[in-house]
């Protein structure tokens, strides 16, 4: 074997691996810009959610006695509407209050009953955005996409029994 064999193996050897070093960089980098893209698409979809905000709040009334009112204030903050907006009490024994379109940075002032206010720590806001993407903010403030969360397995199982109800079915308990 002579020098020139081993300078030649060398080099092919050496070229070898910086092609494969040059794919695995190339390969991480795509990923990491892929991460990164669904990151940004993410916090894109997420931007009108977050911007929807709730509360409970007593609120003063002089024409109605009691003279004291509980409210859920709905705070659109985006610059888009919200669709089919619903204020879900966790616990069956409460009834849902249909709250519908909520207008870009305005507030709904929705009266509760005794029982659903009562409910507090126990509420949950569900809407649609703007894309059709449908959310729920809970009363601690976290938001979640519908399909996401216990909570929309169980407001699914909800509205199922309400329907059997309805429909007079047997419960499939």
């Amino acid at each position: 074997m002579d020098l020139s064999e081993i300078i030649d193996g060398t080099s092919a050897v050496s070229t070898a691996v910086g092609v494969i070093a040059a794919l695995f960089f190339g390969v991480r980098a795509e990923v990491r810009a892929v991460a990164e893209r669904r990151r940004i698409a993410e916090a894109d979809r997420q931007a009108q959610a977050a911007a929807v905000t709730w509360w409970v709040d007593d609120e003063e009334d002089e024409d109605e006695l009691p003279r004291s009112r509980v409210v859920l204030v709905l705070r659109n903050s985006s610059n888009a509407l919200i669709y089919d907006a619903r204020v879900f009490p966790m616990l069956k024994e409460f009834r849902s209050l249909e709250i519908g379109i909520v207008p870009p940075n305005r507030e709904e002032r929705i009266v509760l009953d005794y029982f659903t206010a009562h409910a507090d720590g126990f509420l949950v806001v569900e809407f649609m955005d703007a894309a059709g993407q449908r959310w729920q903010r809970l009363q601690d403030g976290a938001l979640a996409r519908i399909g996401e969360s216990r909570i929309a397995r169980f407001k699914a199982q909800r509205r199922r029994e309400r329907l059997r109800r309805l429909l007079r079915l047997p419960d499939q308990g």
